[in-house]
């Protein structure tokens, strides 16, 4: 029987007998329903925080067979480039950087010598070669398909081999990626509420992981450590316990979590690699929500690749028959549906992610509304599941209650094959907000995004300015959004008349240091004007395109704002 390193060092020895993969390769896969699959559900959680995220992972990406030159890379963890990687899906990367000995040609007699930053596979400088590819060739190939993909986020983790060679790293970063790469700007982990959206919406599509604040300049740069917690394949404990090592599943569900495999010599020689990832593995890592699933010699058509699809149904979706709405069906796998159809709707408490269903059956433009009228005042959003555990806590809920199948928030009603998660989602939750003042320093405008509606001054959850001519509060979408309503709650305890007379405007760019006077001519700017509430809530159909909502008082008053909620995609 071969030991795991035995099994190491035969399948180092096998990649030289291996069969090539082609560029027809990658393009064949890239026509096929497992890529497309793949491709929705690296979408649907673009607005979910990192730590419910996932994204499809390579251990060790650079060092591929494709690159080897002269006796370099021939104990690879891959066969096809970073490019090739990045084209069947993978979006987080590990790049191993040494600052270690060179040459600059192919022949011995062309070699001048030299320290330079270079991807090696190696222990400490033990196993580099001298023509190992520049950290530069690297990085160049990632911009190149950044470029032909600008509404991709990659994660890319550095493993620091550069012996303090940061200002270095940094220039050669700076001259290739560094406009693309989303920066902490000081010494800070990868903020697990951050998502997708947010790093796009700030123009940016890299995030670089591996720091140590060593320097101000590094830590400035790249966000300190890696992933929020590195485990072993050996020590993960499978749905419905779902922990890995000593993190349980709540851990899991709030962090971006890895588990890799290494299938080269080198890590076998010098230690214990664990066992490989195989598809079943990868299946039920991909259930739990493991966030980082880091795979060894990955091709197209890997099975391990399809076995982390969580989401939609084999050949699906496939729009016969004007099919734009999604469904959880009994497997609790997703499947398209006409809108128009009568199904239970998936409720789900943003807090806590627990899930409700509906007795009654709604078509799926009822479904948001159905929410509210079934569970009122539980605060329940129509939902979609975002990673695996999520599906399968919706698909066991759905079993349970001998329910077959149920409207999930999920739709490519506005473009046919463009899926959106959450079209229907309170785009303001949490996003940034400004009022014109802060009564006792306390009554803060984010209040009005807390995802509480309680308009009970003493629950800490009402907005408050002072007495101010033409009182604002502005709220920032992140991103312009098509948005559909926008939901007012205002406070319940008293003084409800003094939200009253004011207009809601919307525009592409901030109206908090614009006068009212000045929005009230401004064309670009959608207007609505409210005389008064008859109930503690007002939900205003709306049908325009911004970034920014903002409620301004038309004359002095105090604003106070329990909650306000917009709608859109």
């Amino acid at each position: 029987m071969l030991t795991r390193r035995m099994k190491g060092l035969v399948a180092g020895a096998l990649f030289l007998f291996a069969p090539a993969v082609y560029a027809s390769d990658v393009s064949d896969y890239k026509g096929s329903w497992e890529y497309r699959a793949l491709s929705y559900q690296g979408e649907i959680d673009r607005n979910a925080p990192f730590g419910k995220a996932s994204f499809l992972t390579t251990h060790n990406s650079y060092n591929a067979g494709v690159y080897s030159q002269n006796g370099s890379y021939i104990d690879p963890n891959h066969k096809i480039s970073l490019t090739d990687q990045l084209q069947i899906g993978i979006r987080a990367l590990e790049l191993d950087v040494h600052h270690t000995f060179s040459s600059s040609g192919f022949w011995p007699w062309e070699w001048k010598f030299s320290q330079e930053l270079k991807l090696s596979h190696a222990n400490g400088d033990t196993g580099t070669h001298p023509n190992d590819r520049f950290f530069t060739q690297g990085l160049q190939e990632i911009r190149n398909w950044l470029n032909a993909n600008p509404d991709e986020v990659l994660i890319i983790y550095l493993e620091d081999h550069m012996e303090g060679h940061y200002d270095k790293a940094i220039g050669e970063m700076n001259g290739i990626i560094g406009d693309l790469v989303y920066k902490p700007g000081g010494c800070k982990r990868l903020p697990m509420d951050l998502s997708k959206a947010d790093v796009l919406a700030a123009g940016k599509q890299i995030l670089l992981i591996g720091g140590n604040c060593a320097t101000t300049n590094w830590a400035n740069y790249v966000f300190n450590g890696h992933f929020s917690s590195t485990e072993s394949l050996e020590n993960f404990v499978p749905c419905p316990t779902c922990t890995a090592g000593n993190k349980d599943v709540a851990y899991i569900q709030s962090h971006l979590v890895r588990i890799y495999e290494d299938s080269t010599t080198l890590s076998a020689l010098f230690g214990d690699p664990g066992p490989p990832i195989t598809a079943a593995d990868a299946a039920q890592m991909a259930e739990c929500g493991i966030g980082a699933i880091g795979l060894d010699q990955v091709v197209p058509f890997d099975s391990r690749l399809k076995a982390q699809i969580w989401s939609w149904g084999e050949n699906e979706p496939n729009d016969a028959g004007g099919e734009d709405c999604a469904e959880q069906r009994s497997d609790g796998r997703f499947n398209d549906l006409p809108c128009s159809t009568m199904r239970c709707v998936a409720c789900m408490n943003p807090s806590n992610g627990d899930w409700f269903i509906t007795d009654g059956a709604y078509t799926w433009a009822e479904a948001r509304t159905a929410c509210d009228t079934e569970f009122p005042g539980e605060g329940l959003v129509f939902g979609v599941p975002v990673n695996g555990y999520e599906n399968a806590l919706l698909r066991d809920l759905k079993t349970g209650l001998g329910i077959d199948a149920v409207w999930i928030n999920y739709s490519d009603r506005l473009n046919e094959g463009q899926w959106i998660a959450n079209p229907y989602d309170n785009r303001a939750l949490g996003k940034p907000t400004a009022q014109s003042s802060t009564y006792n320093g306390t009554a803060h405008a984010s209040r009005a995004v807390d995802g509480n509606p309680n308009g009970n001054w003493a629950a800490g959850s009402v907005t408050h300015t002072n007495n101010d001519p033409n009182a604002w509060w502005q709220v920032d979408l992140g991103a312009q959004t098509d948005i559909s309503s926008i939901d007012i709650a205002n406070r319940t305890d008293c003084c409800a008349e003094r939200l009253s007379h004011f207009y809601l405007f919307i525009s592409d760019a901030p109206m908090d240091n614009r006068p009212l006077a000045d929005l009230l001519v401004d064309d670009s700017v959608t207007r609505h004007y409210q005389e008064s509430l008859s109930e503690t809530t007002l939900t205003l159909p709306v049908s325009a395109q911004g970034r920014y909502v903002k409620i301004q008082l038309d004359g002095t008053g105090i604003l106070s704002l329990a909650e306000v909620e917009v709608y859109g995609e």
